[in-house]
């Protein structure tokens, strides 16, 4: 999901991120118990009653699920676009895109509590032997006294100032700023029907703004979205409008103790190289902001 910086401008432009405050407060700035069973401290129960409990949870949300898919369907036949290719070749590109030239990739999540490894944290924790978990072994205890969701009363984010990002960005130049909103850990920063586990129900509520349809290596069709390529470039002009997104630490996404980053110059000369061949560079900072806002 892509935010349009411009279209939520105040209207003389003295801003240019002013409005970029609300959209920040989906980051949960003081974690709350409003989900008691997400919140409880994981215990030595085993791992057939931990999975019968986590489907008795997720049940209540099945008539959700079934109005949206419904929705959904609906929607397929008589929106816009058709479900077929040759419909959603028509998808046009945002004008704000194609001016907007430069953007800020922020990964800010619970994974920036342990601060270490990299974004993939919540997922090599659990893999026996490896570097993460025997970090995590070593500096939590055992997984069966501590998991990865016993990390959510410790993002408090009691240093959190969405103004001073809003600055920040500014004066970066960025033109529009993507939050991940939701990752591979399974967290939603936004409020949802669907899920005990969001920034709404154990911290502050959040909004969907509006975005461009973005996709990576041949997932969808040429002309039915926006090329992405994650940490790479391409070696000459594309005509349609494409995106690249990288990040300033050689390591990681998210933010991570003892990490190693980019030069300017390296930096100054890859945005160039991208906007040159007609796309966005989209560039994470998320190491250098969970530095001073994670922990």
């Amino acid at each position: 999901m892509i935010l349009n910086v411009q279209s939520i401008l105040p209207p003389d432009n003295t801003l240019l991120l002013l409005s970029l405050t609300w959209l920040l407060t989906l980051v949960p700035a003081i974690v709350t118990a409003e989900a008691p069973s997400a919140m409880e401290k994981t215990s030595s129960t085993d791992a057939e009653e931990l999975a019968s409990q986590w489907q008795r949870a997720s049940a209540k949300y099945k008539p959700a699920r079934t109005r949206i898919l419904a929705e959904v369907d609906r929607q397929a036949h008589d929106g816009r676009f058709r479900p077929d290719w040759g419909s959603l070749s028509r998808y046009e590109v945002p004008e704000w895109y194609k001016d907007a030239m430069f953007g800020i990739f922020i990964h800010w999540r619970l994974y920036s509590v342990p601060a270490f490894g990299n974004e993939w944290y919540p997922r090599e924790m659990y893999l026996a032997g490896s570097a993460v978990n025997k970090h995590h072994v070593e500096t939590y205890g055992p997984l069966t006294k501590f998991a990865y969701k016993d990390f959510i009363p410790m993002f408090k984010a009691e240093h959190y100032d969405p103004q001073a990002w809003a600055r920040l960005f500014k004066q970066a130049g960025a033109q529009y700023v993507v939050p991940v909103f939701e990752h591979h850990d399974g967290i939603a920063m936004y409020d949802s029907s669907l899920s005990d586990w969001t920034a709404a129900k154990m911290g502050q509520s959040a909004i969907w703004p509006a975005g461009v349809i973005t996709y990576k290596h041949v997932d969808m069709q040429k002309d039915s979205g926006v090329l992405d390529i994650e940490r790479g470039q391409l070696s000459e002009i594309r005509p349609s409008y494409w995106q690249t997104d990288t990040s300033v630490s050689n390591n990681s996404w998210g933010y991570i103790e003892h990490d190693t980053f980019k030069t300017p110059s390296f930096i100054v000369h890859q945005l160039v190289d991208v906007v040159s061949k007609n796309g966005n560079p989209l560039m994470n900072s998320g190491s250098a902001i969970g530095r001073h806002h994670s922990r």
